[in-house]
């Protein structure tokens, strides 16, 4: 076999496996979250981060740049704990920080979050 051939069968094969791997952890990640309890505690919005990404693509005349921007929000659950969860934009601007109320979520998958009614 030249060794054209077996660069090209050894890159496909990598891909396959690399692909697979992600997969396989993606749907894994689904699953445990699907099996796990939908739970609903008290909590209060403490910290918000938006990650930036970019990521430069070669086009046919020039390189252009890709921006993808991940929202999380980090909870103060009732008892000390901290949670961080993955949030899409719309909710990550709705929340407020020092928000307390209702935050239901399952495994590491953000569900919702109802805001208590301000105390007078």
């Amino acid at each position: 076999m030249p060794y054209a051939q077996f660069a090209l069968y050894s890159f496909i094969a990598m891909f396959l496996l690399v692909l697979a791997v992600i997969l396989t952890v993606i749907i894994g990640q689904r699953y445990k979250n699907s099996r796990a309890p939908r739970l609903s505690v008290r909590a209060e919005v403490i910290k918000k981060r938006a990650q930036v990404t970019r990521h430069l693509h070669w086009g046919p005349s020039l390189p252009h740049s890709q921006k993808r921007v991940t929202y999380y929000v980090t909870f103060a659950i009732d008892g000390g704990q901290q949670l961080e969860l993955w949030v899409r934009r719309r909710v990550y601007h709705q929340l407020k920080q020092n928000c307390r109320g209702t935050l239901t979520f399952q495994g590491t998958q953000y569900l919702d979050f109802q805001k208590a009614p301000r105390s007078r």
